[in-house]
C-alpha cells in the first residue's frame, strides 16, 4: 500500500457508477460506488494500492484525510467576440468553408458518374483533382456571396496545359 498527497483536479462519477479522483499531477484514483468526501481544490491524502493488473490505484476510501481546502474561483466565461472581431472576414472565412464542403460533396458526385475529366498519368491526377476542387470552391463561394448581383470573377483551369481563362 503506498500513500499519496495531491490537490484536487476533478471528481468524476464514471457511466457505471464508480467515483475517480483526478489529481493536479495527472493521476487518477478509484474511489468506489461511494462518492469521496472531498472537492475540486482540496489538498487530501490516501493509501491506495494498485489493481491486480496494475492498470488502476485504487483509494482506500477510509484513509481519505482532506489536508486543507481551497476555495476554488468559478472560471472565468470569455465572452467569444472580442471587441476587434471583423465580422465580415470572418463570414467569408465560414463561407469559404461551406463552399468548400459543397464542392468536395459534387466532386463526388461528379467522380462517381464520370463527368469530370482527370488525367490518366497518375502523378497529375492530384494536382488536377486539387485544381477542380478549387474552382468549384470559387464558383460556390461567388455563387452565394453575390448572388443578387450574378457576377463572377472566377478563374476556370481549361483541359489545355492547366491555362487559366476568367469567367464572367
Amino acid at each position: 500500500m503506498s500513500t499519496i498527497e495531491g490537490v484536487v483536479d476533478k471528481v468524476f462519477k464514471n457511466s457505471a457508477g464508480f467515483f475517480n479522483v483526478k489529481l493536479r499531477d495527472g493521476g487518477w484514483y478509484g474511489f468506489g460506488k461511494y462518492k469521496p468526501k472531498c472537492n475540486e481544490g482540496d489538498k487530501i491524502g490516501f493509501n491506495w494500492t494498485a489493481s491486480p493488473n496494475g492498470q488502476f490505484m485504487n483509494a482506500d476510501t477510509k484513509s481519505l484525510e482532506i489536508k486543507s481546502s481551497e476555495v476554488v474561483a468559478a472560471p472565468s466565461v470569455k465572452s467569444s467576440a472580442s471587441p476587434t472581431t471583423d465580422w465580415d472576414s470572418k463570414d467569408k472565412r465560414i463561407q469559404w468553408m461551406s463552399s468548400r464542403n459543397a464542392a468536395i460533396e459534387f466532386m463526388k458526385i461528379a467522380l462517381e458518374q464520370g463527368a469530370v475529366k482527370i488525367p490518366t498519368k497518375q502523378s497529375d491526377k492530384l494536382a488536377a483533382l486539387e485544381a477542380a476542387l478549387y474552382d468549384y470552391t470559387a464558383v460556390f463561394y461567388w455563387d452565394t456571396m453575390d448572388a443578387p448581383n450574378k457576377t463572377n470573377d472566377v478563374a476556370f483551369r481549361t483541359e489545355e496545359g492547366g491555362q487559366v481563362e476568367d469567367y464572367d
